[in-house]
Parts: structure tokens; sequence; C-alpha cells
């Protein structure tokens, strides 16, 4: 300044040095003529306003500055040199500066990494600071990890002395409007506010000021390694004299980094050491505790020696004496135990006995009842007890213990711990101390309380062995004698496992033994099935004692037509079989024929006589054609059923015929019952029924036909004879009434008269048959008048009162019921009076012979007259030729059906106008007689 003072005393000059955005006056003649602080182009302005000559004072990687004189020109020699001696001082200034900041950093990060303390580090990096630029107003915050609360480990102010908080005192920046210093901590950037700005952010309700607000406050965030805000270091000033300038506001910001780094490292050496220290304690509490695992496991592992020890003691063979002693120096390994004894207490005979006693001099006591001593304590109580001699002592003054002897010596300590055998008290284990340098503790209590419960199962298996070896010798003879008695048990088990408990006789699997037997051997052999025929009827009208007693009388009876190398057996219920040996054909037919012959006699029931027949089927072997057992059982039984099928009370022999056709049955009945579960094989064919009368069709009978190819129509006699009896024939029933019902609901058959569908007696032995056939008439929307079903007498034989309660049923539904092939059964007449019909249908055997035979004709007449009587209507079926139907007409039949009219024709064929146009033409040729 002198030197511009020298060399220009009366103009009026400038100085700016340059800053980071803006020129800043240095130094000026006349200072209030020139602004504080201006940009290059406002500088420019004010040098052209004033005629101002500019020149550069000093260059690094920019001007450092500019010297402004009015009046003189850009030129001037003189003024280049005064500028260029200002750049020089400018640049050795800078210089200085740049050399005070490094060693300032320098000693900031030297703090860092020797002082531990954060206050004092902070505090002597303040007075670092403070010889770089004027911040005698100077504080560090720190935030926790949610920023929600700060606290100041140094806090530096002159002026505001009031409002200086504790190093260790959270406060709290949750708020709607936070402090300044909790601006710079939640945004994370740098805050630098004048007086004025200050002002305006408190009367906006942006911040809020603690304290005395300042003249200027700048607010630097420091982060840590990972970047995260963790604390600020602040600045301010209360004179406006003191406001730091924009080089100083520069250097701060750059050694608030500085001391953020180091803060941070103090911070994190510091949290590393309370970690260290705590995971050394940790470690050294892991390894006090390892320390006391391996020493507990040592003395588990000694234990588990110990007791591995007593248990092979206790296995081994010899005298108890010896076992006592063994055990006795496997305790010594444990605790201090030379003296030490055994008593046991046998609660039957109410002693104590002392089998093992080690005492010094002391004798083994004899056997007593308890009394009061130290045993008996342990006895009472159940559990162990710890006595020193004092206690000892105590209790011998208090009674509870008798008095010593006087020339016994006190124990120091005595321990006794039970033995138990189960819940019970069965011995006491004790062991006592004559020298006070070893008293037992309770942690010996414990441990011989443990060995007690191993030397008890020791002890209690050696006395139970002697009483085992005792035992054995019984055992074994009762083992011997339960040996004969199950012999003799299995004996029979076997024997009533092949043979049948009511008759004895041998059983199936005896039979199939004999029968393997036989065909390994390669002998000649027969074999007859036997079925004792209407065996049912009688067992359910006489009861089963009578079925039972019938059974044995038939097995006796076919014991008299057998030879003596001939085996009888049952195979269950009412079936019998019979081996015999070197038996052709012939002679099993002849010994067949005998039995037969014998159940022509009566047998005699529960004072009753009782007729019953038997069906046989035979099979015979030869060497060219093996079989196995069951396949001869099962050809037999074959042949039996065909025996039935003939009439009964008769036998046949089995043939590779008979084979077959019984193999074409099974595949018949398998193909039906595929064919039930579509809707294109099994199908109804119509046959029209007329009424001669009035030539009008009447009615249709639907009649099942098996569509098994193209040209492959079956009748029911090629196939429904295998469905007879059995569930199948139900089903076919339903299946056809469904066919119909369906029929008759579709336009096609709006104007066709009801229709006839057969049922059969299987049908009718099921009482849900009502409801089946209610249930498919309301399905498809048929009335009960368009259906009539048609039943033969067999269908009443097998329960007639469920039959007669099924008719009544259909009727009052309105589903009229017509009697077929009436007059060719037992009891027709019977029938009519106990059921009530709608119809009955003349057998076809009657129609076909009216021609030839004068009694058909006078059958037909009588039934005519019988239909007439009850109010029945009466079909003819079987009508084949015109001459029939005007014999049938003569005799008074008015409804006929047959192949005179028509063959039986698939719901498509039915032409109603074409029957009718035939039954007139047959109607005009038939002329009555007179």
């Amino acid at each position: 300044m002198h030197l511009l003072q020298t060399v220009l005393p009366e103009q009026g000059w400038a100085w700016y040095v340059c800053g980071d955005f803006w020129l800043q006056r240095q130094a000026a003649a006349e200072p209030a003529q020139w602004p504080e602080s201006l940009s290059l182009r406002e500088l420019a302005e004010v040098c052209g306003q004033r005629h101002a000559g500019r020149w550069t004072t000093g260059w690094a990687e920019q001007p450092l500055g500019y010297l402004v004189v009015p009046g003189v020109e850009s030129g001037d020699g003189v003024m280049q040199m005064v500028a260029l001696r200002l750049g020089d001082l400018l640049q050795r200034e800078q210089l200085r500066r740049t050399r005070r900041t490094q060693r300032a950093l320098f000693q900031i990060a030297h703090l860092s990494s020797s002082e531990r303390e954060p206050g004092r580090f902070l505090q002597q990096t303040h007075q670092i600071i403070r010889e770089l630029m004027y911040v005698e107003n100077f504080f560090v915050s720190l935030c926790d990890n949610d920023h929600k609360r700060i606290r100041f480990p140094y806090y530096a102010d002159l002026v505001d002395v009031d409002h200086i908080p504790a190093p260790d005192e959270w406060e709290s920046i949750d708020g709607e409007v936070v402090s300044l210093t909790g601006a710079v901590l939640s945004r994370g950037q740098v805050l630098s506010l004048t007086r004025a700005e200050l002002n305006r952010a408190l009367q906006a309700g942006e911040l809020r000021c603690i304290g005395q607000p300042p003249e200027y406050w700048l607010g630097v965030p420091v982060h840590d390694g990972e970047g995260t805000v963790f604390g600020a270091v602040v600045t301010q000033s209360y004179l406006p004299e003191q406001v730091l300038s924009s080089e100083d506001r520069a250097l701060f910001l750059a050694v608030a980094q500085h001391i953020g780094l180091g803060l941070d490292r103090i911070l994190h050496r510091a949290n590393l050491e309370e970690q260290v220290a705590a995971r050394t304690v940790e470690l050294s509490s892991l390894n006090q505790q390892l320390q006391l695992e391996v020493e507990e496991r040592q003395r588990a592992e000694h234990l588990q020696s110990v007791l591995l020890t007593i248990a092979e003691i206790s296995s081994r063979r010899g005298r108890l004496d010896d076992f006592y002693a063994e055990l006795h120096k496997a305790l010594q390994q444990l605790l201090h135990a030379d003296n030490c004894y055994v008593a046991l207490y046998d609660r039957e005979t109410d002693l104590i006995s002392f089998p093992y006693y080690v005492d010094g001099d002391n004798p083994v006591p004899a056997d007593r009842h308890p009394a009061n001593g130290l045993t008996e304590c342990v006895i009472e109580r159940g559990s162990p007890i710890l006595l020193s001699q004092a206690d000892v002592m105590t209790l011998r003054e208090q009674g509870a213990v008798k008095s010593r002897r006087l020339d016994e010596q006190e124990p120091q300590s005595w321990l006794g711990a039970p033995l138990l055998d189960g819940d019970q008290v069965c011995g006491v284990l004790a062991v006592q101390s004559y020298d006070a340098r070893h008293c037992y503790v309770p942690r010996d209590m414990e441990l011989l309380s443990f060995v007690s419960a191993h030397i008890a199962n020791a002890v209690t298996r050696r006395q139970a062995a002697a009483a085992l070896d005792s035992a054995y010798q019984e055992l074994e003879n009762r083992v011997q004698q339960r040996t004969q008695e199950l012999d003799e048990v299995n004996a029979r088990l076997r024997y009533d496992n092949l043979h049948d408990t009511l008759t004895g006789l041998p059983n199936r699997s005896h039979l199939l033994s004999r029968i393997e037997q036989s065909l390994a051997s390669k002998a000649r052999f027969a074999v007859m099935f036997i079925d004792l025929d209407r065996f049912k009827v009688i067992n359910d009208s006489m009861g089963h004692l009578a079925g039972d007693q019938l059974l044995i009388a038939a097995a006796q009876r076919l014991r008299e037509c057998l030879r003596t190398e001939d085996l009888l057996a049952r195979l269950g219920g009412d079936e019998f079989a019979v081996l015999a040996p070197d038996a052709p054909a012939k002679a099993a037919e002849k010994l067949a024929q005998r039995i037969v012959e014998m159940f022509d006699r009566p047998f005699t029931l529960m004072g009753q006589s009782v007729f019953t027949s038997c069906s046989i089927g035979i099979v015979t072997t030869d060497v060219q054609h093996r079989q196995t057992a069951s396949d001869l059982l099962r050809d037999a039984d074959i042949a039996m059923y065909q025996a039935k099928a003939n009439g009964r009370d008769g036998y046949v022999l089995f043939s590779r015929m008979l084979r077959r056709k019984v193999s074409g049955q099974v595949e018949t009945e398998t193909a039906l019952r595929r064919a039930l579960k579509e809707t294109s094989q099994l199908i109804p064919y119509y046959q029209p029924i007329a009424d001669l009368d009035n030539g009008q069709v009447v009615a249709l009978e639907a009649l099942i036909r098996w569509r098994r190819g193209p040209d492959n129509i079956l009748s029911p006699a090629a196939f429904l004879l295998e469905a007879e009896g059995s569930r199948l024939i139900g089903r076919i029933d339903l299946y056809m009434l469904e066919q119909v019902c369906r029929w008759l609901a579709s336009h096609e058959a709006r104007d066709c008269p009801p229709v006839h569908v057969n049922c059969s007696s299987y049908s009718m032995s099921r009482s849900e048959l009502v409801d089946e056939v209610m249930a498919l008439l309301h399905r498809y929307h048929v009335p009960p008048e368009r259906i009539q079903l048609e039943l033969t007498e067999s269908a009443l034989l097998a329960d007639p009162d469920l039959a007669a309660r099924t008719l009544d049923r259909l009727r009052a539904n309105g589903i009229k019921v017509v009697l077929d092939d009436f007059g060719t059964g037992f009891s027709s007449l019977s029938y009519l009076h106990r059921f009530h019909f709608d119809a009955l249908k003349i057998d076809r055997s009657f129609v076909l012979d009216v021609l030839n035979k004068p009694q058909s004709e006078a059958i037909i007449r009588t039934i005519v007259r019988l239909a007439e009587t009850l109010g029945l209507d009466l079909v003819a079926e079987g009508v084949e030729d015109v001459a029939v139907l005007q014999r049938l007409k003569d005799i008074g039949v008015s409804k006929i059906q047959g192949y005179v009219l028509d063959r039986p024709v698939p719901a498509q064929d039915i032409q109603l106008t074409i029957w009718l146009e035939r039954l007139r033409g047959f109607l005009q040729k038939a002329t009555p007689k007179l």
C-alpha cells in the first residue's frame, strides 16, 4: 500500500484481488468511491465510466488481481511496473498462505493419528485454524444414525456463552422447523448465511436460531468413509468486520473436510477399540466357560469310567464279598472313601444288615431292626445326608441319634446316600472321614448320590442273579411242559386247518393238496363236485340247525357210497367234492349214479322227512392232458352247474365242448356288459299288437336286439340266457325301458300307441323297481299309461309277497301289468287269484298248434272265457298266418301279435298306415262262421 501511495499520491486508485466468483477490493485511495466487490464485466464498466486504465497484478492459472487508476492510459510504463510489483507481492502472500494451510492440514492429520479423545482433538484443531483465519466462535456437532439427535463434543463461543451445550448432551432435531446445524445435517449441504439472509429465513419459518443471531454463519457437513453425513463443522461471527472473506471461506471448507476425516478416524478407532475390548471380554468369558466345560467333561469322563467299572463288576460272577470290595475301590477313585460301608434294608423282615463294612478297627455291626442311627436317618428320609462332626453331636444331644460308645471315635464328616430300588429305599451307601483335612462338601454329596443309583442297580442285579438262577430251572421245566402242550395244540390246529369243523371232513385246502400230489405222481384219477339241490329252501324254511343236520347226514350218506381209497371233502356251504384215485370216466360215472340213487331216500330232520337231491360234475385226468388242482376243481364245478341246468338230480361228465360253451358264455356276457355302456348296440325293435274287433293297432311290444355288426343282428335267444338270474338282466331291463321312454318322448312317436316292455324276475325281486320306473317316466315326461310291463310267471316265484306289493304300486301309479306266456306255468290260476293283472298273453305254443291239436283250441277257449269273466284283456302272440288268425277270431280272441302283421322292426321303420291296411285286408278275408 505504501508503494501505491508513494507513486500515486494524488490519483484515486483501487486494487482488486480475484476470488472464486467476484473481485474483492483489497485497497483504494478513496474506498468509499469504489465498490467492495464486483465482477469482471462490472469492472470493465467502471473502467469505461471513469476513463481508468487497468493492469493485471500477478498470474497463476488465471489473473490474481487488477490495479485500476483513473485518467491514466493502460500503456503507462510506470503503472505497468507498479502492477508487476503488486503481483509479485500478491503471489508471495498467496504462497505463504498456501504453506500455512498445508502445515495446518498436516498438523490436523497428525492429530487425528495421535489423539484418541475427540474433544482434545477438536480443541487443538481449533487452535490451528485460528492461526489461518478469524474463527474464534467455532463448534463441531455429531448426529446419530437416524439424524434425529445431535451432540456437540466441542463448542467455543466468546459471545453467546449462555447457550453452550454440554459435550455429552444430546439434542433432538426432529421437528417441523430445524435449527441451522440441523439443516446442514439433514440436507448434507454447506449452509452459508449473512445476517440479512438469516433474518429472512427466520421470518419465513424455514429455520430457527438458538441463542444470539450471528452476523455471519457458515456450516460444513462432514462425511464418513462410506459418504454418510455424521456431523458438521461450524463457525460464526457476531461483528460485521469479523465476517470471513471468500478466500477464508474457501479455506474453511477445505479445512472442515480434513477435520471431518480426522474426527471420523478417531471415532472409528474408538469404536473399533470398544468392539475389541468387548470382544476381548467376550472371548475371555468364553475361554473361562470352555475351561470349566473341559474340567467338567474330564470329571464326567472319569465318572463315566468309574460307572462302567461298576457295571462291569456287577456282571461278573463270584463271591459277594469280592463284589463289594471292588465297588469300594471304584468309589475311592471319585472321593475320599477309606471308610465305607453298605447297609441293606429288608422290608419283609424289617432288618438292616451290613454285608460290607470297612471302618478302621471298628467291628462290623450286627443285623438290627431300624433304630436311631445315622443309617436309619437316610432310610427314613430317602435322600442323601451330609453331616459335620458338630451336626452329629447335635443329633446325639437331641436324641435323634444314639450316643456313641466310649471306644467309638466320632467322625469329622459323615456322608450317606440311599440305595433305591424303584421308589423304595433298599439300603444305604455311607462314607465317613476321621481326618479334619478330608471333610465332605455338597459336591461330594451330589456325586455320591449319583453313584449310589448305579451301585443300587448293581446290588439289585447281583441279588436278582441268585433268584434268577433258581428260577431258570423252574422255567425250563415249565417251558418243556408248555412245549408239549403247544405241540398238541399245533397238531390240533393243523388238523382243524385241513378239516371242516361241522362234518369233520377234509376241507378245500386238504383236497387241493391231495389233488396236487396225485398230479405230481402222474396217476389217473377223477374229481367230482357235488352240490345239494334245494338246500337253501330247506335251510331257510326249517332253520340253520336243520340245515347243519342235513349237511352232516349228507356227508355220512356220501361216505357210504365211496370206496376206502376215495377222499371226501366239504368245500363249503352245501358243496362237497370227491377225489377218486384210479377211476376212469366210466367208473366215476357209476360212482356218481350210486350217489344220485342214494339221495332218493328221505332225510329225517327234526322229526320230519325231507327229500333233497344232488347235482354232480365229474372231471377226469389222463397222461396227455395235465391240469392244476384248481383247474380240475373249476372244471368239475362247471360240469355240476350244467347238471343243474339239465334239471338237477343227475350228473354231467366234463368235456372240452362244455369248456368251449362256458367260455363262449363268459365272452358273451363280457361283450354284453360293454354294449350296455353304449347306445348303438342294444336297440329296441317294435312289433304291433292289433285289435281284430276295430281293426286298429292298439299297442307295440319292445323286443331287444343286439347289433354286433352291420349285418349281424342277434335276437334275445342268442344272448339273453347269459344275463338271466344276475344283475346284468336288471340293467338290461332298465336300459330297454329308458330307450323306449326316450323314443316315446320324441316327436316321431307322438301318435304311437302304448308300448309293452318286458320285465325279468330279477327286476321284480328288487324293492326299488317302482321308484326307478317312475323316475325314468318323469325324466322323459312320458305319461304312465303309455307304458305297460310284461311279466312271466317265473318273476313271481322268488318273493311272492314283494311281487304283490310291487304290482300294487305299479297299478297305483297308472302303469298296467301284463302276464306273459300264460298257461305254461304250474300255478297260473293261483297267480290270477293272488295278483292283479290288466291283461294276459296266451303262450305261442298253444297258438301254433291251434289248427292241429284240439287240446290247444280247448285251452285257448278256456282262457278266453276266463279272461272275459275276470275282465282282463287277452292277447294271442305268435300268430303267423291268416288261417290261425281266422281260427282265433272264431274262438273269441280279439287281440293278436305275430308275423302275420309284421316282424319286429326298429323305431325308424314303424309304418302304422301299412299295418292298418294289412290288418283290414286280413279282416276282409276272414269271414265269420255262421
